[in-house]
C-alpha cells in the first residue's frame, strides 16, 4: 500500500473563481429573451386593438367553418348556384298551424271575412290560476302605461305627459268603447298591438298568456261596476 503524502493539495474554495462567459454569448441570450416577448406584446396588442381584417384561428372546430356567401357559385350543385331552392313539399315553421280562434281571436265566415268571437276559447278554462296569471302578465306588460286599475294612468304614462313631445296617452281600459270590444277584440290588439300600441306578440309568446291577460283585463273591467251587482241568495 502507497503510503507516500501527497505532494500537492486542492484548490481551496475561495480561491476558485467562476468562468465569465464571453460577451458574444451574452448579447444573444440577452437579445433572444428580448425576441421572446415579442409574441406576447403581438396578442396583447390585438386584443386591445379593433381590425377589419378577420381573426386569425388555427383551430377553427365548430366555431368557424367555410360557407357560402349570399348568390356565390358552388361547383357542389349541377346548377352551380350556392343558394338552394326549398326542397318540395317544405312548410314553414308554424303553417302547419290551424288558425283557430284559440290563435288567432277570430273566426272566417263563408265570405273569408274575419269575425272577432265574443266568448273565450273552449281551450281556456276560466279559473282563479288563469286569472292569477293574468295579473302576473298583466302587471309586467301592460301596467307601465295602462296602470293597475286599467285606466290608463300607468308611471309611464305620468312620466310622458309631462315631458314635452308627441306622446299619445294610454286608453283607459274602461271607458265604453273598450267595454264594447270582444274578447278576441282584445286578444288581437295584444297581438298585433292598436294605432299607436305596439305589437306584444314577441313579448308575450304563449298563447294562453295573452289569453289569461284578456280574461284579467275582463275581470278589471266587471270589478268597477261591482256595486252595481246584486248579491245571489
Amino acid at each position: 500500500m502507497n503510503t507516500e503524502p501527497l505532494t500537492t493539495s486542492p484548490t481551496p474554495l475561495r480561491d476558485r473563481k467562476l468562468v465569465t462567459p464571453p460577451f458574444w454569448l451574452v448579447a444573444v441570450f440577452l437579445v433572444m429573451v428580448v425576441l421572446s416577448w415579442i409574441p406576447l406584446v403581438v396578442i396583447a396588442r390585438a386584443r386591445v386593438s379593433k381590425s377589419e381584417q378577420p381573426r386569425i384561428i388555427l383551430f377553427k372546430g365548430m366555431g368557424e367553418q367555410p360557407r357560402y356567401e349570399t348568390q356565390n357559385f358552388s361547383p357542389v350543385f349541377a346548377d352551380g348556384r350556392a343558394m338552394r331552392p326549398p326542397v318540395p313539399g317544405t312548410i314553414a315553421r308554424g303553417d302547419m298551424t290551424e288558425p283557430t280562434a284559440y290563435l288567432t281571436g277570430y273566426t272566417l265566415g263563408d265570405d273569408n271575412n274575419a269575425a272577432f268571437i265574443t266568448d273565450f276559447p273552449a281551450e281556456l278554462k276560466i279559473d282563479r290560476r288563469l286569472l292569477e296569471r293574468g295579473r302576473t302578465e298583466y302587471n309586467v306588460y301592460c301596467l307601465p302605461c295602462h296602470g293597475a286599475d286599467g285606466a290608463g294612468n300607468g308611471p309611464v304614462n305620468r312620466a310622458a305627459l309631462i315631458r314635452p313631445g308627441s306622446w299619445i296617452p294610454a286608453a283607459n281600459l274602461h271607458d265604453d268603447l273598450i267595454l264594447s270590444r270582444p274578447v278576441g277584440h282584445l286578444y288581437n290588439t295584444i297581438v298585433h298591438g292598436i294605432r299607436s300600441m305596439p305589437p306584444y306578440a314577441a313579448q308575450i309568446q304563449n298563447i294562453e298568456d295573452r289569453w289569461a291577460i284578456v280574461a284579467y283585463v275582463r275581470a278589471l273591467q266587471l270589478s268597477q261596476d261591482a256595486g252595481g251587482v246584486e248579491p245571489k241568495n
